[in-house]
């Protein structure tokens, strides 16, 4: 959800809440002012110009995040298991498999950025139930068909993948008849 307009008077804020990324984040290119690469966000930021703060809450990533760049700016290369770099940014139960990243923050930005149960997990951890209930009720958990047992959300079908119905037909005989 964004809202706000941008004006001399009004804040603006922005939230992403209820997800989780399964996938790689790679990169292989490094500006000269620094790149960023997160398992939820690249670059979480708040509205700075207004001061204003945006929220991550409730995700979890599993996806494993770096880069593979070389070259002049490849140390201002920062990857982290939920963003590679935060400011102005309210960010709480927010999760990441622990062996896929070094930090949660990839930059290790702390000015203006508030993390509450922003950690590392295991993989038993993060499908076990208590995370299950600290991610909210916008997640149900998986039972291991499609998201290899870790939590997803409720919306999606988590019995397996869909198997279409296919109708079962009788067996019929044909015959050629004679001078044909």
């Amino acid at each position: 959800m964004v809202e706000g307009t941008i004006s001399n008077s009004v804040t603006y804020t922005s939230v992403l809440q209820n997800c989780y990324n399964t996938g790689a984040c790679y990169s292989t290119a490094v500006g000269k002012y620094g790149s960023y690469v997160g398992g939820i966000a690249g670059s979480a930021k708040g509205y700075t110009s207004k001061k204003a703060y945006s929220d991550l809450k409730n995700c979890y990533s599993t996806g494993t995040v770096g880069f593979n760049a070389d070259g002049e700016y490849a140390a201002k290369a920062y990857a982290g298991g939920v963003t590679g770099t935060a400011y102005y940014l309210n960010a709480s139960n927010a999760y990441y498999l622990g062996t896929v990243a070094e930090k949660a923050v990839g930059d290790g930005s702390t000015l203006r950025v508030n993390l509450t149960d922003v950690v590392a997990k295991t993989a038993d951890e993060l499908k076990s139930d208590e995370v299950l209930a600290l991610l909210g009720d916008a997640f149900k958990k998986d039972a291991g068909k499609i998201n290899g047992g870790y939590p997803v959300l409720t919306w999606q079908t988590s019995e397996g993948p869909d198997v279409p119905d296919v109708p079962e037909t009788e067996g019929y005989t044909v015959s050629v008849g004679e001078g044909s």
